[in-house]
């Protein structure tokens, strides 16, 4: 199919920096939480604070910090890793490319992943293609819009099969990022609204919310230096906080984005 038009994030088009990014800034997030860790713990002795309650909450605190940071960096990669394509016959593709850059397992296979990534977003920006992997923007269910992108929900189509639900990011620094909007507020139904209202907040976010309170509440309680409950149970609620931790934030990415 003959291209009309492809939309990229603004590094991507000029010549992708993708692994520098999401490496440099996995790197970065850690340097910054073991930073914090130690000097909080120096800070802490030199103020002569409890040690026992000033490490639990400087824990909690750049675990916080850490996870925020983390799904930050997570929307910013995704955003530079999509690519929309528009036809000459008016329709319109995306590909999110880390899906077809062969991530491997362990650090090793993120960092192959990564410069694949960037290798491919290159190859695209030089020479302009629609990759047979890319979905068909069929239907555009709903649009929100966040500081610094828009989350869109669609119903992606491949030949031969039936449209399956999709969420993708527009960055608003995309370059003719109005244009692309434009393209996908066509196909937006004519019964879900641009911005609709929030939605109201799953069960799923709510369960594993209460039962993340309920952990840390029992880690708490446990801790040496509470003593309400017996010690040998606060390393088996920091498992399960640390689980809950991130069901947590798995359903509310998912609530956020519309899934």
């Amino acid at each position: 199919m003959e291209l009309k038009r492809v939309w990229m994030s603004r590094d991507a088009a000029r010549k992708s920096h993708f692994a520098l990014h999401a490496v440099g800034g996995v790197v970065g997030i850690v340097a910054l939480v073991m930073a914090l860790t130690v000097g909080g713990v120096f800070l802490a002795a030199r103020m002569g604070l409890p040690q026992q309650l000033s490490l639990l909450a400087l824990v909690a605190a750049v675990t916080v910090l850490g996870v925020a940071l983390g799904l930050g960096l997570g929307r910013r990669t995704a955003g530079e890793a999509t690519v929309f394509f528009l036809t000459t016959d008016d329709r319109l593709f995306v590909l999110d490319v880390r899906t077809i850059a062969r991530f491997g397992q362990g650090e090793m296979g993120y960092l192959t992943g990564a410069g694949n990534t960037q290798k491919l977003l290159r190859a695209l920006a030089e020479h302009p293609r629609l990759p047979g992997l890319a979905d068909e923007v069929y239907r555009v269910t709903a649009m929100q819009e966040y500081p610094a992108d828009w989350s869109v929900q669609f119903l992606a189509r491949r030949p031969g099969r039936a449209p399956v639900p999709r969420t993708c990011l527009v960055a608003k620094a995309c370059p003719d990022g109005d244009l692309l909007l434009r393209e996908l507020e066509r196909r937006l139904t004519v019964d879900n609204p641009l911005e609709p209202a929030p939605l109201s907040c799953p069960r799923s976010v709510l369960f594993s919310g209460a039962a993340l309170a309920g952990a840390v509440a029992l880690c708490v309680l446990s801790h040496p230096a509470v003593g309400r409950l017996p010690q040998v149970a606060y390393f088996p609620c920091l498992g399960a906080a640390l689980l809950a931790a991130w069901l947590f934030g798995y359903f509310w990415l998912r609530h956020r984005r519309g899934e």
